[in-house]
Parts: C-alpha cells; sequence; structure tokens
C-alpha cells in the first residue's frame, strides 16, 4: 500500500518505531495521497488561530508542517499518552522554512 520513494534509501528510515499508513489528506472536499503521503494534526496552534499539521510523503525523508485556518480540512488524528511532566508550550512564532 506504501509506495516507498525514497525512504527506504534513508539510513534512519524506521529508526524511531513509529508507522503510519499512507492514508493522504482532505482538503476543500478533495481527497487525494493514499498510498503516497499522510497527514496528522498538531496539538499546537500558531498565533492561537491557525492549525498545524504534520506530515509524511513518499518522496522525502523529512518531516513537512504547515498551518490551515480550516479544522475542515481532513487529516489523521494520532493519539498519544499524556504525560504529566509535560509542560504546554504557546507558539509565538513559526518558521515554514525551519526542520
Amino acid at each position: 500500500m506504501w509506495s516507498d520513494g525514497v525512504l527506504r534509501d534513508d539510513e534512519e528510515f524506521g529508526s524511531s518505531g513509529f508507522s503510519a499508513l499512507p492514508a493522504g489528506s482532505n482538503m476543500d472536499g478533495e481527497y487525494s495521497g493514499l498510498g503516497f503521503n499522510t497527514s496528522f494534526w498538531s496539538a499546537s496552534e500558531w498565533l492561537n488561530i491557525n492549525r498545524i499539521y504534520r506530515g509524511l510523503i513518499n518522496n522525502n525523508s523529512e518531516i513537512y508542517r504547515n498551518s490551515y485556518y480550516f479544522y475542515s480540512y481532513g487529516h489523521s488524528v494520532r493519539c498519544t499518552e499524556d504525560i504529566d511532566s509535560l509542560i504546554p508550550l504557546s507558539i509565538t512564532h513559526f518558521d515554514y522554512n525551519a526542520n
């Protein structure tokens, strides 16, 4: 189901223990990317109005990120365990080009 693209050639592919199905996404009613990419909503917001999402794509070994004003865009939700020692952070600056 997953088209590996350049990922298999990356020495760190699979090293995190995280795995995801390439579910694609839905933006403005158009579904795309099944088998090639997947994206997840983040709990973070940018400027308290934009919702941040992160994603993986088969032809790039990096994690991409972006933000949208609308929750109506369809990204997957990844449930994680709450850890009491984490301190919530407020994002005051967002750099699209940062790694």
